[in-house]
């Protein structure tokens, strides 16, 4: 799987599952392992249905489950990798959504603020790139 694919469907399965329907359009292979990795990832944390559809709307619950659940897809998408951030995953992610190399970057600096552990710092990074990014899924 390229690099490519691998951060599209990272924050494709964060929208596709957590956010509100904006509208993405991505080829069925890639929404079919969007919903294999979010389905496992509900089934790991059992996370409740009804804080994952608030978060759909932009309501993020700071239920520790939720939070489980979010890292729990940005570590099956290798968003995070030995413990860290892949900033370079991202940033590509961010490119090839908006075109603009200089866009990834500030929205990273933006989003990317560390917290008290790296769990709470994946969640924040990920409401902040909900609202900063110009995407969602249908």
């Amino acid at each position: 799987m390229t690099k490519f694919v691998v951060t599209f469907l990272v924050l494709i399965s964060v929208y596709y599952f957590q956010v509100a329907p904006r509208e993405i359009h991505s080829p069925p292979e890639q929404l079919e392992m969007i919903r294999k990795v979010t389905e496992a990832c509900a089934k790991e944390t059992a996370v409740k249905e009804d804080i994952v559809l608030k978060a759909r709307k932009g309501d993020f619950s700071d239920d520790s489950t939720f939070k489980e659940y979010v890292m729990c897809t940005m570590k099956k998408y290798n968003i995070v990798t030995d413990g860290k951030i892949n900033k370079e995953a991202i940033d590509q992610h961010v490119i090839v959504t908006t075109g603009d190399k200089d866009f990834a970057a500030k929205i990273f600096n933006k989003c990317h603020q560390e917290k008290d552990d790296l769990v709470n710092t994946v969640f924040e990074m990920m409401k902040c790139y909900f609202k900063e990014l110009p995407i969602s899924v249908v």
